[in-house]
């Protein structure tokens, strides 16, 4: 985590991504997608408890998995936490976010 975050952000980023969208989507839709995202860990009601591996890796596969689905409504809803977290969610995130270039990957970069 060469970004000075600490793991805990990085659950609680997760986590708040998760919750928006099981508003837009609903729960099911919404944890099925996180549960994709290799090296997240769930608890039995669906939030993140821990993770393995690259925290960043892990979130920009969560953001490309709710986008794949459903393009700007996710990217109008994630944009305020990547705010929210700027030590977590670094300004390639946001900038695409804010952007909202069609088909174009979101991607977290390490500072």
């Amino acid at each position: 985590m060469s970004d000075g975050s600490s793991k805990e952000e990085y659950i609680e980023l997760f986590n708040e991504i998760i919750h928006r969208q099981t508003v837009v989507l609903g729960p099911d839709i919404s944890v099925i997608i996180a549960k994709k995202v290799a090296g997240l860990m769930f608890s039995d009601e669906g939030t993140v408890t821990d993770y393995t591996g690259e925290p960043q890796q892990a979130l920009q596969s969560l953001i490309n998995g709710y986008v794949n689905l459903s393009g700007m409504i996710v990217r109008k809803t994630i944009e305020p936490l990547l705010a929210k977290h700027p030590g977590a969610a670094v300004q390639a995130a946001s900038a695409a976010a804010v952007a909202g270039v069609a088909g174009a990957d979101t991607k977290v970069e390490e500072k």
